[in-house]
């Protein structure tokens, strides 16, 4: 967590995590006094099985932070001298002193069915000071169907249930889909291969951790994914047999996702999370772990091209996300490729057409030359994408294209009949004091 002065000026560090355990901090918000404030330290290690996720209480003048309560997510401060979270699906409310910085009490339940979205540790209430409470009861926030549409925008057909999903990536024979999806009965995200011709989803991943972001390897024996456990870590599972061996290992980083593999199945390209939020691109041997820069700061999502000579990344260099084109392995030379915006490039196979999303979510499709040499034409826009919206920092991919791009599978928001009911919640503190 950094401060800065209202005045402006540089950012001064206000808290002290452990980043070789992989901590994180979120959510901060201020105690009366609006010296100290109270934040999240999630452990997406064990948050599956009840977990050490845990509010911590901290002052912006420095000094040492201290553990209050156990909690899943944000919190609140209400004037009675309470704090709302949540654990689970179960709104708490826990006595606590603003001048001690302590609790007093033994956490109790007022509600049982509050929304969350276990990918960033966030439950949808909101409490003001007087202690009223809104809060969101969908049992399946942000639920997509991953769907099919052709290169006009027709829907063609969905795959799958609907469920709270991300990063759909088809294998290289076009016949599987892997994609991570949250599990909202324990609150974890795990990585699943869907067969689109049988119509069946399998499940990779069984651990507490969060696994997120798939890639596949080009034989389609294999399937890479980023695990966080204590820390960020980079793992190879073997579809036949389901042996996992970790390739790298990155502690103290936020994030590392593998999002692209040569053809020949020995390098790869790594969006690392830098821990204050920014990116950088990295080329990995995938035999040996060995990484090296690819790309410049506030670089990421890396696709290499069908022929393993260019690769496609998305930058922020000019302050806006843009997509280039680089020489692979070599990293050398540089083409922009978007307008005005850019993000998730995708390759044709043949290496012929390339595809990006604008900043409205415009699916872009680009005639390219990548040869000896790399030259582009004009960007034209073939529809609106109705993919979702990122929700954390994994979210690198919300659609992939078929082999001939012909087609499209989007990651899209199920449009609800209705909108799930909110809830408020009055007067419970005058119930308690009862």
């Amino acid at each position: 967590m950094l401060k800065i002065s209202e005045d402006g000026g540089s950012p001064e560090q206000v808290t002290h995590l452990d980043a070789a355990a992989g901590q994180t901090a979120g959510w901060p918000t201020f105690l009366p006094d609006g010296k100290h404030f109270l934040f999240m330290v999630p452990d997406f290690a064990s948050l599956a099985s009840g977990g050490k996720s845990a509010l911590f209480v901290a002052s912006v003048g420095g000094g040492d932070q201290t553990k209050v309560t156990e909690s899943d997510t944000n919190v609140s401060y209400v004037a009675h001298g309470y704090l709302i979270f949540a654990r689970s699906h179960s709104l708490m409310a826990q006595r606590f002193d603003a001048k001690t910085l302590r609790t007093t009490a033994p956490a109790f339940a007022i509600a049982s069915d509050v929304q969350l979205i276990p990918a960033v540790n966030r439950g949808e209430f909101s409490a003001s000071e007087s202690g009223t409470i809104l809060m969101g009861t969908s049992p399946m926030p942000r639920e997509t169907q991953l769907t099919w549409f052709d290169r006009s925008g027709k829907r063609l057909g969905s795959v799958g249930e609907p469920a709270m999903q991300s990063n759909p990536v088809l294998s290289p024979d076009g016949k599987r889909l892997a994609l991570d999806s949250t599990d909202l009965a324990s609150n974890n995200v795990d990585i699943f291969v869907q067969d689109l011709q049988q119509g069946t989803r399998t499940r990779l991943t069984f651990n507490p951790a969060e696994d997120a972001g798939p890639a596949w390897d080009p034989s389609g024996k294999a399937v890479y994914l980023r695990t966080y456990d204590s820390h960020g870590h980079l793992d190879r599972i073997e579809l036949g047999s389901m042996a996992t061996r970790t390739v790298l290992n990155v502690p103290g980083v936020a994030d590392v996702c593998l999002n692209s593999v040569a053809p020949d199945g020995r390098t790869g390209l790594v969006s690392l999370n830098n821990q204050d939020g920014s990116y950088r691109l990295k080329k990995v041997d995938l035999a040996t772990g060995k990484s090296e820069d690819f790309a410049g700061n506030d670089s990421r999502s890396g696709t290499i091209s069908p022929d393993g000579r260019w690769a496609a990344y998305v930058s922020r260099e000019s302050g806006l996300d843009e997509v280039y084109v680089t020489r692979f392995p070599a990293g050398q030379g540089k083409w922009q490729v978007s307008r005005g915006g850019g993000n998730e490039p995708r390759w044709r196979h043949d290496g012929k057409e390339f595809f990006f999303l604008g900043p409205l979510h415009q699916l872009m499709a680009v005639p390219v030359n990548a040869g000896e040499s790399f030259s582009a034409g004009t960007p034209v826009q073939l529809f609106i994408a109705p993919a979702r919206e990122p929700v954390s920092s994994t979210d690198f991919m919300n659609y992939d294209v078929s082999a001939d791009g012909q087609r499209f599978i989007i990651n899209k928001p199920v449009d609800a009949a209705e909108a799930p009911p909110l809830k408020i919640i009055l007067k419970w503190p005058a119930e308690v004091a009862k």
